[in-house]
């Protein structure tokens, strides 16, 4: 009874909410659709195990309405194939859009005075061009080191010694090897350019402003095909949401450039060049794939990450992170019309401007069977991938998994294949 009852289901259902295999589906409507597992470690019991209101907000904030346009809105909800718990919220789920490409998806839910935010923007690894891997993930790192007003003592002076820490880099391109003394002066000049830039910096500002006034789970992930931001405010910090959000979204500065690569590249050293079963993992879906993205791995490749710039990213930052891309995820004690109102003010003033192009390289039909084998200091490791149809497909099956085994799954959303999911075991 500690549950609240939308979440415990109608009073005598055969299946409990907290008892059974949950599934969330995340949706891609024009490019590669995937759906993702997540497993309750419950079991079948009497006696529901002790959950905190947050942990159950934060998992309805993600399956409970998350990203459901229209029509597969309706789909779900008369589609008796999903438990009818889940189907429950998707009558209740308000959407809409601004005239210049946002969308907002709304589920009004006042069982404590919270509210749950996601920023999902549809791009991600698959989006990036060889050559420049990692810049999504790197991106998403970059969008926590603030804007134009927050995380600066000095914003004029700072972008000033930025542009021309961009400029000395790009004069390096150009040198040779046999260049040393000029490229050892263009160093120095950098060197010092950005220890004067770093002295003007207030360090995670951003994230102070959100613990300060009682945000709490500030984070953010990256996948092979979307972005998503996410944290939750008391409710009557709901417009401050609106106005942090829109303005690092507006108005970012990639600041600490250098210093946060070298946060990117430790990060791919832990995960992957020191980690047997990343390693492993890594070579899998290069083995899998031979022509599309879903081969590269999210968070790049080392060489790549050391090469990019911020004139990179800033460019990745401005072709992708566009109004038709970004839809946002509201639950919790709060309404539609305030949502639309506060939209409308910090979010209707950005420009839609042209819709972003997009070219996924078509992955060849697989005709035989792929194998691949790593002696690597690890325990024993089994992984098998099929290629499936993608989620909207007639003949793909929606299903949730029934087996506990399968809760690795959920770090694989979209493994195997081109407009395709995957089965793995």
């Amino acid at each position: 009874d500690r549950i609240p009852e939308d979440i415990r289901g109608p009073s005598g259902a055969k299946r409990r909410f907290l008892g059974r295999p949950v599934l969330i589906l995340k949706f891609k409507m024009d490019r590669i659709a995937f759906a993702t597992s997540v497993v309750m470690r419950c079991g079948e019991r009497s006696d529901p195990p002790q959950v905190s209101r947050r942990s159950v907000m934060k998992l309805v904030s993600s399956c409970g309405a998350f990203m459901l346009p229209g029509p597969l809105k309706l789909a779900l909800a008369d589609d008796d194939r999903i438990p009818e718990d889940i189907r429950g919220y998707a009558s209740r789920v308000n959407s809409f859009s601004l005239p210049n490409g946002f969308k907002f998806v709304v589920l009004e839910r006042g069982v404590s005075p919270t509210v749950s935010f996601v920023t999902y923007v549809d791009v991600g690894a698959s989006d990036e061009v060889a050559g420049k891997t990692g810049i999504a993930h790197f991106l998403e790192h970059l969008a926590f080191k603030g804007t134009e007003s927050i995380g600066t003592k000095d914003y004029g002076r700072e972008i000033a010694l930025l542009n021309e820490i961009d400029d000395l880099n790009e004069q390096k391109k150009s040198i040779t090897d046999q260049q040393k003394r000029k490229l050892s002066a263009i160093d120095e000049k950098i060197m010092s350019a950005t220890a004067q830039a770093e002295e003007l910096v207030i360090s995670n500002d951003f994230s102070r402003i959100v613990q300060q006034e009682g945000g709490v789970g500030l984070n953010a992930a990256t996948t092979i095909d979307s972005t998503q931001y996410f944290y939750n405010f008391p409710s009557n910090k709901t417009e401050l949401w609106f106005a942090l959000e829109s303005e690092r979204f507006q108005k970012p500065v990639f600041r600490q450039f250098e210093k946060e690569k070298a946060v990117v590249l430790e990060e791919r050293k832990l995960r992957v060049d020191n980690d047997s079963v990343g390693q492993f993992l890594e070579q899998y879906l290069m083995k899998a794939f031979d022509e599309h993205p879903y081969r590269r791995p999210v968070i790049g490749f080392e060489q790549d990450i050391r090469g990019l710039s911020r004139a990179d990213v800033m460019s990745f930052f401005r072709k992708y992170y566009r109004p038709e891309n970004i839809t946002f995820g509201i639950v919790g004690d709060t309404s539609v019309d305030e949502v639309r109102k506060l939209a409308e003010k910090y979010f209707g003033g950005f420009e839609a401007g042209e819709k972003s192009s997009r070219t996924i390289p078509e992955e060849p039909v697989q005709k035989q069977e792929k194998s691949l084998v790593m002696k690597l200091d690890s325990e024993p490791w089994y992984v098998e991938g099929y290629h499936v149809p993608a989620f909207g497909a007639p003949e793909y099956p929606v299903s949730y998994f029934p087996h506990q085994e399968q809760e690795a799954l959920h770090d694989w959303p979209c493994a195997m294949v081109n407009k395709a999911t995957s089965s793995l075991r």
